[in-house]
C-alpha cells in the first residue's frame, strides 16, 4: 500500500490502477478498513478528481468475475518462492487460455487472481465452470491443483481506459472473497434470463462495506 502511495504522489504512470486494484484486493478480505487504506483511497480519490478531464470515460454493463487462491500464503510456506513460482505460472497460463476461449477480458491480476470482464452472463458462467472442472481434472490426474474461488456479478461500471471501477465492480470483489474453495459464487440478478446451469438455493450474504446483504447462489459444476 506505501508504494501505492508514493507512486500516487509522485504520478507516476499507471499509479492509479494499481492503487484501485490495491483497494480492489483488499476488498475481498475480512479485514476493516485500515488507515493506510483509507488514506490510499482519499489520495486515489484525488487524483483522480484532478486528472479527470484528461481521461476519457464510458459507462458500460459487463459481467465481472475474480478469482482467487485459496489459502495461498500456507501454499508459499510448503512449496517455497520456486516452487510457488512453478505453481503460480502454471496456474496463470491454465486459467488465461480458458478466460480467452470463452470471450474473457482481463482486467488484471490481482495477488494471485485475475479481475475479467464479460460482455454476457452465459460466457461468464461458463468460464467459471471451465475454470474448476480443469483445475479438479488436474488434481485427479496429477495429484495436485490449487483450490480456486471464483465471484461472478453483473453491473454496471465506469471505464477508464483498460480499467473498470464503481460499486459494481466492488460487489463483485465482495462476493468473490465471500466464495469458498472451489466455489462458484454468483449474484443472483446476474443469473435473470440465462439457463443452463444449476445453482444452489438462494441465500443472503453480507457484503462487508455494503448497508444491503446480497443475494448469491453457488453454480453446480461437478460432473
Amino acid at each position: 500500500m506505501l508504494l501505492a502511495e508514493i507512486a500516487l504522489t509522485r504520478s507516476e504512470p499507471g499509479a492509479e490502477t494499481a492503487a484501485r486494484h490495491a483497494l480492489q484486493a483488499a476488498a475481498a478480505t475480512d479485514y476493516a478498513p485500515s488507515a493506510e487504506l483509507l488514506r490510499l483511497q482519499r489520495l486515489l480519490d484525488e487524483h483522480e478528481t484532478s486528472g479527470l478531464a484528461a481521461i476519457a470515460t464510458t459507462r458500460a454493463r459487463k459481467v465481472f468475475m475474480f478469482t482467487d487462491i485459496v489459502s495461498s500464503s500456507t501454499l508459499v510456506e510448503v512449496l517455497g518462492d520456486e516452487g510457488w513460482d512453478h505453481l503460480l505460472h502454471w496456474h496463470d497460463q491454465t486459467l488465461r487460455a480458458i478466460f480467452a476461449g470463452h470471450a474473457g477480458e482481463e482486467i488484471n491480476r490481482i495477488g494471485d487472481g485475475f479481475f475479467v470482464a464479460f460482455d454476457g452472463a452465459a460466457d461468464a458462467l461458463a468460464c467459471a465452470v471451465a475454470v474448476q472442472r480443469a483445475l479438479a481434472a488436474h488434481r485427479r490426474d496429477h495429484g495436485f491443483a490449487p483450490h480456486v474461488r471464483i465471484g461472478i456479478h453483473q453491473a454496471e461500471a465506469t471505464r477508464q481506459g483498460h480499467d473498470y471501477q464503481g460499486r459494481g465492480v466492488h460487489q463483485a470483489a465482495r462476493i468473490g472473497g465471500a466464495a469458498d474453495g472451489d466455489d462458484i459464487l454468483v449474484s443472483q440478478e446476474t443469473l435473470d434470463g440465462v439457463e443452463g446451469f444449476a445453482t444452489s438455493e438462494p441465500r443472503l450474504i453480507a457484503l462487508k462495506g455494503f448497508s444491503d446483504p446480497a443475494t448469491v447462489v453457488s453454480v453446480a459444476w461437478r460432473t
